[in-house]
């Protein structure tokens, strides 16, 4: 009983610096939040208006980095300048084959992309495309469609592997026709579909089948009775619709689409018809600032077009048919079409059509391919600010150097509409351009 006293004792004189150490852990912690929440709030009033990101642990698992460089050195048997018809039509030497026949080289860094893709969650994900492009504009080369900084960025909400549902809004290439966003030469077919805009896409896809369709809305060019009072409308004033079947299968597949877009004056190439004081040293199909161009001034009436698009591949082989076409005459204040040299008084009904075909085997046991196609157009000779030529036969070989290397040969040859048909000669001649390029392309992820 008397042990009692002595061990109280002792607890106490134990305790003591043990509830001490305590007491100056709750301390210190308490002063590092309290340094904590004033950096916060001073890092708060720095950024101020500033958009700021956060950090989680394992994103490297969830975004991912890759990209692309292309570099192109082309030849072409035509001297690129620019001269202006007496029709408005705003040429040049080598695309329209008007003028003399020095010939003409260069060098230049097509596209350079950095992509970053997120999967946020099982059901977002989303992607940026950061894009560069030589500077001045490729001036043997004018048939491209020039990307801004940021050419893609987008979101997509969508589970497949529980729902064949997708949403995806943002700045996107609508689903009218079918391309290679980053080719060597850019084909009629695609000057006369691709659309690039802020937009919103719903779509189905059912893996059991392969059946797909979506429908998509984005804010178009203003009309022309918009344009005229000065103030420029904003309202999602065109829409589309794509359905299609795509399958394969061991050692061969297909793919049929068809896609219909309300207003063609929104295909990018097309919005800068009737545009005049180009600048070469520019990228000249930033639409937004063509003087005179559709993107400029509005266009008259809306024209409806459709697309076609059937991909077959066995073994070896492969097929690409493409075809374009408006469903009506645009206004002759937007696309002019010309008959018997005499201006109509109506506009052009443009469409084009093109036929690839090829053969994949072994270089040297490296993958490479060859392909063959032919292209023709019909009363496009007054799209796009250099206008589409009537034909083209085009020849492209493509290897795999390395990884994630390949080389790539294109050899085109384009004849011009006649003199009468709103092309660059007279006496119903085709004039024509023959363009050699090579293409050394590296990709990274």
């Amino acid at each position: 009983m008397k042990l009692k006293p002595i061990v109280a004792s002792m607890l106490v004189l134990v305790s003591g610096p043990v509830l001490a150490a305590a007491s100056d852990n709750a301390n210190t912690q308490a002063q590092l939040d309290a340094m904590k929440a004033n950096v916060a709030k001073l890092q708060a009033i720095v950024e101020q208006n500033q958009p700021g990101g956060f950090t989680q642990d394992g994103w490297w698992n969830r975004i991912t980095l890759s990209g692309l460089t292309y570099i192109d050195a082309i030849a072409s048997n035509k001297t690129p300048a620019l001269s202006s018809a007496t029709t408005n039509r705003l040429v040049t030497n080598l695309d329209s084959f008007g003028g003399a026949s020095g010939g003409a080289t260069t060098i230049s860094v097509t596209t350079a992309n950095l992509f970053v893709d997120a999967t946020v969650s099982d059901y977002t994900k989303a992607h940026l495309d950061f894009a560069y492009n030589s500077y001045p504009i490729n001036q043997t080369h004018q048939y491209q469609v020039a990307q801004p900084l940021l050419n893609e960025g987008y979101v997509i909400l969508g589970n497949f592997n529980k729902y064949p549902y997708y949403l995806m809004a943002g700045v996107e290439n609508v689903q009218f026709g079918e391309y290679d966003v980053y080719p060597m030469v850019y084909s009629f077919t695609q000057l006369l579909s691709q659309t690039k805009a802020n937009a919103a896409t719903a779509g189905f896809v059912d893996c059991g089948t392969g059946f797909n369709a979506a429908i998509f809305g984005f804010q178009g060019i203003p009309g022309q009775a918009s344009k005229v009072t000065g103030i420029t409308p904003h309202h999602l004033n065109n829409y589309g619709a794509k359905v299609g079947l795509k399958n394969s299968y061991d050692n061969w597949g297909y793919n049929i689409d068809v896609d219909y877009l309300n207003n063609m004056a929104d295909v990018n190439y097309v919005q800068t018809t009737g545009g005049s004081n180009l600048n070469l040293g520019g990228p000249v199909y930033q639409s937004t600032t063509v003087t005179g161009s559709l993107a400029a001034n509005g266009y008259h009436n809306r024209v409806g077009g459709i697309a076609v698009d059937a991909d077959l591949f066995g073994g070896p082989f492969d097929a690409k048919l493409r075809y374009v076409q408006t469903l009506e005459r645009f206004s002759n204040l937007d696309v002019q079409y010309y008959k018997n040299s005499t201006l109509q008084t109506f506009g052009a009904e443009p469409w084009a059509a093109g036929l690839d075909l090829g053969y994949s085997f072994l270089t040297m046991q490296h993958q490479s391919r060859v392909g063959l196609s032919y292209q023709q157009s019909g009363e496009a000779a007054g799209v796009g600010a250099f206008g589409i030529p009537q034909y083209r036969y085009e020849g492209q070989y493509m290897v795999n150097i390395s990884r994630f290397t390949d080389l790539g040969f294109d050899l085109y040859y384009d004849s011009d509409y006649a003199g009468n048909q709103l092309g660059t000669t007279a006496f119903g001649n085709h004039h024509n351009a023959t363009t050699g390029l090579i293409r050394l392309g590296v990709k990274f992820a």
